[in-house]
């Protein structure tokens, strides 16, 4: 059995480009969670700011393609390591740009 690690924002606005997804007039909502392994240090070494930055190309990439869908951002989970702490940064960094702690419209 494989264990999937998840991809980071940036991987998952790549693949979103190349995915065969729905129409617009199709999709009403969609709920983006994303951010976990990018907070990791572990998994990818980046700086709170670009995963921001990483997570609002996501979410901007979903606006324009679905302009009339309400676009939602899922907070990052608590993590049990040593790397909650950028969690809560990562989320207080997007709380002020918009977006709340809990599930919240962008």
């Amino acid at each position: 059995m494989t264990h999937n690690k998840g991809i980071t924002p940036s991987q998952m606005a790549e693949h979103i480009l190349h995915e065969f997804l729905p129409g617009e007039s199709l999709i009403r909502s969609v709920i983006i969670h994303v951010g976990t392994n990018s907070a990791s240090t572990s998994r990818a070494n980046l700086t709170i700011s670009q995963v921001v930055k990483d997570i609002e190309q996501v979410i901007q990439l979903l606006s324009s393609m679905y302009p009339q869908a309400d676009i939602w951002f899922s907070a990052i989970l608590p993590r049990l390591d040593n790397d909650n702490n950028r969690v809560l940064a990562i989320n207080k960094v997007n709380n002020t740009n918009e977006t709340t702690l809990t599930i919240d419209k962008y």
